[in-house]
């Protein structure tokens, strides 16, 4: 979709800072544990941003089908709500990176 594609060079541009960082921790003394989060958070982003992706199409289909049968329907959902909790816990593990580079970058810190 075009709004997908207007995004791309954003996602791309923040895809390349933090490789940038990832690469100037790892040449930093101590910086090697930093530099395997932000790595991690990196790859970690990319699979949210495409399970969102998922999730946006999974949603549209859902509500250009028409009226489904009650059948059709619930697979509808299912597929919704699978790819919504495959989205979050990219999320949840994301937040959980974060929270370990927080906690390193106070170790670097003292």
């Amino acid at each position: 979709p075009a709004l997908v594609e207007q995004f791309r060079p954003l996602f791309a541009a923040c895809d390349a800072t933090l490789e940038a960082l990832a690469t100037a921790l790892a040449g930093r003394e101590g910086g090697a544990a930093a530099s395997r989060l932000v790595t991690s958070l990196v790859r970690e982003e990319r699979m949210r941003h495409d399970a969102h992706l998922k999730v946006q199409v999974t949603r549209q289909h859902k509500s250009v089908a028409g009226a489904p049968d009650e059948e059709e329907a619930a697979e509808a959902r299912a597929a919704l709500e699978g790819a919504e909790a495959t989205e979050m816990g990219y999320v949840e593990t994301i937040r959980e990176l974060l929270e370990e580079l927080t906690a390193e970058a106070a170790d670097c810190e003292d």
